[in-house]
């Protein structure tokens, strides 16, 4: 598994915002300048390190796909007072964690010798995850009725898992992940993706606005970060590049058999037709589990306090626009069909689509 470009490049800014931000929090580092922030998917024998010749903290991607922000900004920490014993203390002379080292992490409020070793998943996840991934491949199956079953059963299964987690009152630990791409406006049929995971894969979702000094950052450029579980993150991932991809061929496969469907209004249309399709599907399956198996999912008081606490001034807006009524009935008609029932991948092939990691 890799990090796709687009992703790798919104935790770059969040990195950048972070060290600035510890840094400024410190008097005693407003002379230190910000380095090279590098985040390397094939760095596994370290989660991290602070190269000196070149002026870089490389972070490595396993970082970004299994720990928690916390976590991040742990190791980020750690490099960080390796490059204070170079830059602020201008020392050289003494072993990588010597006394001087100590003071740098002193200033910067951490242990000098704490390691790290990022949590493996419970067994019950790892389980869940499995039985939910034969599901999906299932929903494969050329017999229509089966692949209905299959694909529902999935749902149903996921439902079941976070409805006994929070009756149970079980420990959940809460992360969040940037998905999609950058954006200066997010478009209505993204905003929509990000409505139908947060709303039916038990996440939050918010568009993070990035903003700071550092070269690197434009002012403005907006991205999607979902908040969930970890195991939760991994499904509404998978569904929310699921829609964008199949959209867009769907889209595709519109304009070749009507010709007279074309520009930028008429794909949007045609967009939210489909994902308002898809939301009336899974509000009919959401109805059939709470009506006959008494399955309802009323959410996570504990993800709404780890959300908030993130994000304390959070506004919500409507976004709307212009539809042409007739490719948008069409898009709702496509919408009402589709299935997420694509087969589970690993490698750089299939990086953006993965569901398990």
């Amino acid at each position: 598994m890799y990090l796709a470009p687009d992703i790798t490049r919104g935790w770059l800014y969040s990195v950048i915002e972070e060290y600035e931000d510890i840094r400024e929090a410190t008097p005693a580092l407003a002379t230190l300048q910000t380095p090279g922030l590098v985040i390397e998917d094939h760095l596994t024998r370290t989660l991290g390190y602070w190269n000196r010749d070149r002026r870089q903290i490389i972070l490595s991607g396993l970082l970004f796909r299994r720990g928690c922000w916390s976590d991040v900004v742990a190791v980020l920490k750690h490099e960080m007072a390796h490059q204070v014993v170079d830059e602020v203390f201008v020392t050289r002379s003494e072993t990588d964690h010597g006394p001087v080292f100590k003071r740098a992490c002193a200033l910067l409020g951490i242990e000098p010798d704490a390691t790290m070793r990022l949590a493996d998943q419970p067994e019950a996840v790892d389980s869940m995850r499995r039985k939910i991934e034969k599901l999906l491949a299932l929903g494969q199956s050329t017999n229509h009725h089966e692949a209905e079953r299959a694909l529902a059963k999935a749902h149903e299964l996921a439902l079941r898992y976070n409805v006994r987690m929070i009756e149970s009152a079980a420990t959940r630990s809460h992360r969040f992940r940037k998905v999609g791409s950058m954006y200066k406006r997010i478009p209505a049929h993204v905003w929509a993706v990000a409505n139908l995971v947060s709303d039916f894969y038990f996440v939050h979702y918010v568009a993070h606005v990035y903003c700071g000094q550092h070269e690197m950052l434009q002012d403005g450029n907006r991205q999607i970060e979902l908040y969930g579980t970890e195991q939760n993150l991994d499904m509404a991932e998978y569904v929310f590049y699921f829609l964008l991809r199949q959209g867009e061929r769907e889209w595709q496969m519109f304009k070749e058999s009507r010709p007279n469907a074309k520009g930028r209004r008429d794909k949007a249309s045609f967009l939210r037709g489909v994902y308002a399709g898809f939301r009336s599907k899974l509000d009919a399956e959401r109805h059939a589990l709470a009506t006959e198996k008494a399955l309802v999912w009323t959410g996570d008081p504990s993800l709404d306090a780890f959300f908030k606490a993130h994000n304390p001034h959070v506004s919500t807006r409507t976004v709307g626009s212009t539809v042409n009524p007739h490719v948008h009935d069409a898009g709702v008609a496509v919408g009402e069909k589709l299935k997420v029932h694509r087969p589970i991948k690993s490698g750089p092939s299939d990086a953006a689509g993965r569901l398990l990691t």
